[in-house]
């Protein structure tokens, strides 16, 4: 009975210890999605950055008028 005792005790210790690596092999997978998430959101945006420098308002290249 105590042999099952300790190996209950050693076992639920091995869990307990063997959790918080499971957990941060997670996180670090989620935060290196976040990271992959965020630079490409960055990119995105100096994108639109760029292409609203390069655009130029209609009346800059278009002149309506006689003659």
């Amino acid at each position: 009975m105590r042999t099952k005792g300790a190996v209950l005790i050693a076992s639920i210790l091995l869990g307990v210890l063997a959790l918080p690596q499971g957990i941060l092999a997670a996180d670090e997978e989620i935060q290196k999605k976040v990271d992959a998430l965020s630079k490409e959101v960055r990119s995105l945006q100096q994108q639109v950055a760029q292409s609203k420098e390069g655009k130029k308002s209609i009346s800059d290249w278009l002149t309506i008028g006689g003659d």
